[in-house]
């Protein structure tokens, strides 16, 4: 081989030998993990309810189903807006309005002028109108719920049906913030008991991952009247004060947060050995 080819064949070979000496093989032992999940749940009390109701009704004609139900839905604007609390711009919403005939089938009566005389076919006849105007309104004051539900009925009379109260926690940051601390302490704690009880010792972390928060709400408030007290019955209590008010209740949310995290084991000798080099 001439001389003159020796200095770049070296070259090439020490090039290909760079990644040799820091391949995975060359790096020493593997790194020793721990691996786990933990959940916890933090809990909040509903700042805002949304109360759903719709007039629903309906007429022989289409302008008096139409009449009737802007009559009944205009009662219920005037006793929402005596409460200060509610702002009919901001929290009273249409969910949903719709008017259509209503049909029947009916059997023709005339015959069908054959000999057989039978009757005529089934038709479709109108019978009516109905209308349904849907609406939702932002009750914020959580106290007054009930007040507000039993004022759209009062307003609505046997027109308005109560379509259902939903509550909710309006800001969530902080009680998802509550509850992922809590997890990621308790994923904490766990992985140090399993370390030490194998007779290691808890190194960095190296990775953590959250799940999608759970939301458990309360289930839906069961309406109910309140019992008169001191063994008084409904009619005596309603002769008394007045008609009881809606029993309702909020209750409260949980958030529930599952965490998964990875910690590096270190050795215990080896870490007792390498402070004792220190000092």
């Amino acid at each position: 081989m001439p001389s003159s080819l020796l200095p770049p064949l070296l070259a090439l070979l020490a090039l290909f030998s760079l990644p040799l000496a820091h391949s995975p093989s060359c790096a020493g032992p593997p790194s020793r993990t721990v691996s786990l999940s933990a959940s916890a749940s933090a809990t909040a009390s509903p700042t805002s309810a949304a109360l759903s109701f719709a007039v629903e009704l309906r007429d022989d004609s289409v302008l008096g189903a139409r009449e009737r139900a802007a009559a009944a839905t205009s009662a219920i604007s005037s006793a929402l807006g005596g409460f200060d609390g509610i702002d009919k711009a901001r929290h009273v919403q249409t969910m949903g309005f719709g008017l259509r005939p209503v049909f029947e089938w009916r059997e023709n009566t005339n015959t069908w002028g054959g000999r057989d005389g039978r009757r005529g076919k089934m038709s479709r006849v109108t019978v009516g109108y109905e209308v349904r105007n849907e609406v939702s309104v932002r009750v914020e004051e959580m106290g007054r719920v009930a007040e507000v539900l039993d004022a759209v009925v009062k307003a609505g009379g046997d027109d308005v049906q109560v379509v259902g109260v939903r509550y909710v926690v309006d800001d969530t940051v902080a009680v998802e913030a509550e509850a992922r601390a809590k997890a990621v302490a308790k994923a904490r704690k766990q992985a140090q008991e399993l370390v030490v009880g194998a007779g290691g010792k808890l190194g960095k972390l190296v990775s953590v991952s959250v799940n999608n928060d759970e939301y458990y709400p309360p289930g839906p408030p069961q309406p109910m009247m309140m019992m008169a007290k001191g063994g008084m019955n409904m009619e005596m209590a309603a002769d008394a004060a007045g008609p009881p008010e809606t029993a309702l209740s909020g209750g409260e949310f949980k958030v529930r947060v599952n965490v998964y995290v990875t910690y590096e084991i270190e050795d215990e000798s080896a870490a007792a050995g390498s402070e004792s080099e220190g000092a």
